[in-house]
């Protein structure tokens, strides 16, 4: 009884780039999914940072005096105003009530076109994500097709 070594080494590379395929579909939906939620993210703190400084600017009052009204140090609420520091909620709370608005008007986008720019970025990922699931289906029929040939051509042992 032959065996074919180089044959069941094949069948064995066919099985690990099936595998590799699957796991790439799994990662590339991962990855678009976290650009998705971290663009989303960057998003809600430049609306954040921008609403902040309007309101600011709207009552004529420095960046000094609202550090001074929130406790903390100028170059602080810079980097707050600015969106380059996260905020916690309490320290949100506390600038929602020194500017005398609710909370949800800090986080509010009143343009409305943010929201058409989100939902183009989204379909663009969709598109992107449709297209490489395409390629990858294209490659596992590949590596399916490649599998049934040399399947065939393994000679049977009696």
């Amino acid at each position: 009884m032959q065996k074919n070594t180089g044959l069941n080494y094949n069948l064995s590379q066919l099985c690990s780039v099936y595998k590799l395929l699957m796991r790439m579909t799994a990662l590339t939906c991962l990855r678009f999914a976290i650009i998705y939620l971290f663009k989303k993210l960057v998003l809600k703190m430049d609306i954040l940072a921008k609403n902040i400084r309007a309101l600011r600017q709207q009552y004529g009052w420095s960046q000094g005096d609202i550090a001074a009204k929130l406790g903390i140090s100028v170059p602080a609420f810079s980097k707050i105003e600015t969106g380059v520091t996260d905020v916690n909620l309490s320290r949100l709370e506390q600038i929602a009530d020194v500017f005398s608005v609710p909370l949800v008007k800090l986080l509010d986008d009143d343009e409305r076109q943010n929201d058409e720019c989100q939902q183009e970025e989204v379909d663009i990922v969709v598109q992107k994500l449709s297209l490489r699931e395409n390629e990858i289906s294209a490659l596992q029929k590949k590596v399916i097709i490649l599998y049934e040939e040399l399947r065939q051509c393994r000679p049977v042992a009696y």
